[in-house]
């Protein structure tokens, strides 16, 4: 096994979300963690996070027409194949709560998004995110280095 990395949420709901940008790159992403040519980590807190953007794709944009990305028993049928997946959920622990408080407090990021940050520090690998706006308006010690954005990523 030649690669690891912390998968984020956003990259991982793009596997029933279709209609976004990065889906095939997600795929390939699992389907190489299934042939075990690369482990795949996440906090406890990413099977949570995947099936909240599920059941948001489901129920259509908030205040809006609803016009669902995701039928309703897809939304569900993926959420139970969500915990199939090759990928290793990491306990959170006090030590992890510590690390992702720790990241968000110094740097004003949200605590979810650490929790990612913390486990790829932990276990000295990089994080996998569609979000970019992770990376906009850093202090110098954050560890951007420790992030791929989805779209960097694809690109090689």
């Amino acid at each position: 096994m030649s690669a690891s990395f912390v998968l984020d949420a956003s990259v991982a709901a793009k596997l029933w979300l279709k209609d976004e940008p990065g889906w095939e790159v997600a795929k390939a992403l699992v389907t190489q963690a299934r042939e075990d040519r690369l482990r795949l980590y996440a906090p406890a807190i990413f099977p949570h996070e995947v099936c909240n953007l599920l059941s948001r794709a489901a129920r259509g944009p908030v205040g809006g027409p609803r016009t669902p990305r995701l039928a309703a028993a897809a939304a569900k049928a993926a959420a139970e194949e969500l915990l199939s997946l090759p990928i290793r959920i990491e306990p959170f622990d006090l030590a992890a709560v510590r690390d992702a408080m720790a990241l968000s407090l110094s740097f004003g990021k949200p605590f979810d998004d650490m929790s990612y940050l913390a486990l790829a520090e932990a276990l000295d690998i990089p994080w996998i995110t569609a979000d970019e706006r992770i990376l906009l308006a850093n202090p110098p010690a954050f560890p951007s280095h420790r992030i791929f954005t989805l779209a960097a990523f694809s690109r090689g």
